[in-house]
């Protein structure tokens, strides 16, 4: 299902809406979307049941970029604590933080819907 969504909604239809990226996960993001049918203003997706155990961490950059990382099925209250996820969890967080510092000392740069880095200062980095 998490896949599908993916692919059809996502990458063939809506692209990276922020409406779709509603879970945040410290400085990530958990897919799927939070399903809330009363509020949602363009988006009609019945993808998702309510307590939808799979977790997948992503970062959303724009629209039309997100970078996905790794995920499983999130077994207690929280990412942190569920065994299964916990260190998925802590390995987005991280990756965040190298992605945002990259973007701001110019290492990666976004044009359009392109990601662009320097070879050189990725090796060094």
């Amino acid at each position: 299902m998490l896949l599908q969504f993916l692919v059809n909604e996502i990458c063939k239809i809506h692209g990276a809406k922020v409406e779709l990226f509603n879970r945040n996960e410290s400085k990530a993001q958990a897919l799927p979307y939070i399903v809330d049918r009363g509020n949602s203003k363009i988006f009609a997706l019945n993808y998702f049941y309510k307590n939808f155990p799979l977790r997948l961490f992503c970062y959303r950059i724009s629209d039309n970029i997100i970078v996905l990382f790794n995920g499983g099925i999130k077994s207690s209250g929280t990412a942190q604590s569920s065994r299964d996820v916990s260190l998925k969890f802590y390995e987005a967080q991280n990756y965040v933080s190298k992605i945002v510092r990259a973007i701001i000392d110019e290492i990666i740069t976004i044009e359009d819907a392109q990601i662009i880095f320097d070879d050189d200062a990725i090796i060094l980095y």
